[in-house]
């Protein structure tokens, strides 16, 4: 689920960069505060030895919690990479509920 969080946002920068049209939803209100916390978790994995991965050959052990709340902050950018339209607001909202 985070690599497509991860791919989602990259897929909305790459169309960013072509279409100046489709811009990023922007609510200063929260942007400001989850970038403020992902800059709060990079220097906090930096100050504590580093982002240490096991599986990729490190000592450290915790560093995929890093990665998960970072990852959750690039999904939310994904989401809010596209307006959803009106006229189909109701089938993504029942599409929500019945996935849960």
């Amino acid at each position: 689920m985070m690599l497509m969080a991860f791919a989602s946002l990259l897929f909305a920068i790459l169309n960013r960069s072509i279409s100046a049209e489709k811009r990023f939803i922007m609510v200063p209100s929260l942007t400001r505060p989850l970038l403020f916390f992902a800059a709060v978790v990079v220097v906090t994995g930096m100050f504590t030895g580093g982002i240490g991965l096991y599986s990729f050959g490190s000592a450290k052990y915790g560093g995929k919690n890093y990665f998960y709340v970072l990852l959750a902050i690039a999904g939310y950018f994904a989401f809010t990479s596209q307006r959803i339209p009106l006229h189909q607001a109701m089938l993504y909202v029942g599409l929500f509920f019945l996935a849960i």
